[in-house]
């Protein structure tokens, strides 16, 4: 995830961030899924985190073995690409399970919050499709029907994203080799627009749909297979749609020698002048698949960071594309290098001891040598919240970039920071 603050820089001062609404599920919704949850919570540590145990489990057993294999110079070239994509996409994996279970645990104690904008849903569609086979290593064909609709949605795009890729990863993994997914989108009535999301797999048992969305564990294990097969995640995807006002259920035709699940999204549509870009990182990913090698050519990079394997990756990442690169271990040590070195900008941690980046920006927007206090920053962390990302913006960071980045964001993001001057108030 990348945010970016629009409005302390001269270059992208005329930029300025989409209206947005924050807001609670209605009464009614709150009490229905406070109700749901209180039966479903007592099942979500035993149930929930035994099926999240089990996906880490079988993911870090890739990642690790892998990982070995390299170490050992077992493998040929083909190999090493084969072992790095592997990686790379379980990696991705496990960073959308570490997703889930936060945001999960924030439904169930009531803390998720939706931050509504008008959204272009054939935008919100092709972008999670294009996360989700990003994530694949099948030849998987999507089969796309995106009708045009009266008017944009009035959704969370970032929420709103992160469910549809989820059942579109479903859709994928319980797919042939070389299947089908197909993807519709069409208008409905009373000011709905209807998704539909359809795998070519072997479908499941009918009596098994009602388990499909429940963290819970059924009494029936063919029935728990058939849920864990879809998916642990559709108990979340089910509660972010519902939170938005629309509604999700599964149908099949197994039973009647048809394949595959077919899963039925309905979403309110909202009357507005223009949508909004839903995702940001994909933006800037599609900008960026031209030749990286040379775009950074010049490009003068202090990274501060006291824990050196993240601040050797960045550092390796930036150097890759062109960068010369300056590593600073804390807050003493940057603010030294940024007086003694020519430095065009500056990627910062968040969560480092004594003095931390919010400490540092500080320092560096309040300094009295312009060059310093105009420094273009980039804040690169764990910390991944709407709040987070709120404050290190509110801080004097221009963008907020989240662990684990994407290198072709994080060498974007540095290139558009490159040469922009801020006015400092």
């Amino acid at each position: 995830m990348v945010s970016m603050k629009g409005t302390t820089s001269r270059a992208m001062s005329g930029r300025t961030k989409p209206d947005v609404q924050t807001t609670r599920p209605s009464p009614d919704r709150r009490k229905d899924s406070v109700k749901r949850q209180t039966i479903e919570v007592d099942g979500f540590s035993d149930d929930y985190l035994g099926i999240v145990a089990h996906d880490l489990r079988g993911s870090l057993n890739s990642i690790i073995g892998w990982a070995e294999l390299i170490k050992r110079k077992a493998l040929n070239e083909a190999g090493n690409v084969r072992a790095g994509e592997t990686i790379i996409r379980q990696a991705r994996q496990q960073l959308e399970l570490v997703n889930e279970v936060v945001d999960t645990w924030r439904l169930l104690s009531g803390n998720l919050q939706l931050k509504l904008a008008p959204v272009d849903a054939k935008e919100l569609v092709n972008a999670a499709a294009y996360a989700a086979k990003e994530n694949s290593s099948k030849a998987i064909t999507f089969d796309f029907q995106l009708e045009a609709l009266p008017g944009p949605l009035l959704a969370d795009g970032a929420r709103l994203r992160q469910a549809l890729i989820g059942l579109l990863n479903s859709a994928i993994h319980f797919a042939p080799e070389k299947g089908v997914v197909e993807i519709c989108l069409r208008p409905a009535d009373n000011g709905m627009a209807e998704l539909t999301v359809h795998d070519s797999g072997a479908g499941v048992d009918p009596e098994a749909l009602p388990y499909l969305f429940s963290r819970q564990r059924p009494q029936d294990p063919g029935k728990h297979s058939a849920r864990a097969k879809y998916g642990r995640g559709l108990g979340l995807i089910r509660d972010i749609i519902d939170l938005h006002g629309g509604t999700i259920k599964a149908e099949t035709a197994a039973d009647a020698g048809g394949v595959g699940v077919t899963f039925r999204v309905m979403l309110p549509l909202q009357a507005a002048p223009r949508a909004v870009h839903v995702d940001k990182v994909r933006e800037v990913k599609e900008s960026s698949r031209a030749d990286l090698r040379s775009r950074l050519a010049g490009t003068r990079v202090l990274i501060v960071d006291d824990d050196p394997d993240a601040r050797e990756v960045v550092a390796a990442i930036l150097r890759h594309y062109g960068a010369s690169v300056i590593v600073a271990t804390s807050v003493s040590t940057a603010l030294v290098a940024l007086r003694r070195e020519q430095v065009d900008v500056m990627v910062a941690d968040l969560g480092m001891p004594i003095e931390d980046g919010y400490d540092l920006i500080r320092h560096v927007r309040s300094s009295e040598i312009d060059k310093i206090a105009r420094m273009p920053a980039a804040a690169l962390t764990a910390y991944t919240t709407e709040e987070d990302r709120d404050r290190v913006l509110a801080a004097g960071f221009q963008f907020h970039l989240a662990k684990p980045v994407d290198p072709a964001v994080l060498v974007a993001t540095v290139e558009r920071l490159r040469g922009e001057t801020l006015s400092v108030h």
